[in-house]
């Protein structure tokens, strides 16, 4: 399956490395399928902290400045039909709601990432969308073990 994994960047090399770029390497991601997008004036210190072995392959792009341009800039970047999944530079794990066998709500670190693109990949071509998100706070409170076919909010 042929996915790319987008990252929009500003100002903070120190924390992309320390969180989104750890999971990352966690879930075996290749690196030369990491896309970070930064702005023109910040190349330099990315580059800086993305010499040490463990992120070689990995893609710096010289994006735009302002979260919404380098959103824009992304969704422009890539072919029309490319699997993009683009998360934000402060990711520590990817949580899964489970219901136990007695019911109670546990939240649970997701084994494979690559599972999730692939199934969402599925759920994208059944259902002709092409747009999903992931609950951004590990709150089991707020989430809900269900998927929405229907317009909805999207974060991040």
């Amino acid at each position: 399956m042929d996915y790319v994994i987008a990252i929009p960047s500003t100002g903070r090399s120190d924390i992309i490395n320390k969180k989104t770029l750890r999971m990352l390497r966690k879930y075996d991601i290749p690196m030369n399928k990491v896309y970070v997008f930064v702005p023109k004036d910040e190349i330099q210190d990315y580059t800086r902290r993305f010499y040490v072995p463990m992120c070689r392959g990995i893609n710096l792009i010289e994006g735009k400045k302002g979260i919404q341009s380098q959103r824009n800039y992304i969704s422009k970047f890539f072919e029309e039909d490319q699997l993009i999944l683009e998360i934000d530079d402060d990711i520590i794990n990817i949580n899964k709601l489970k219901i136990s066998k007695l019911g109670r709500q546990q939240l649970r670190v997701l084994p494979c990432l690559e599972t999730l693109i692939y199934e969402t990949n599925l759920i994208f071509e059944d259902a002709k969308i092409n747009c999903a998100g992931i609950y951004p706070v590990k709150n089991k409170m707020f989430m809900k073990n269900s998927t929405s076919y229907t317009l909805s909010y999207l974060t991040g």
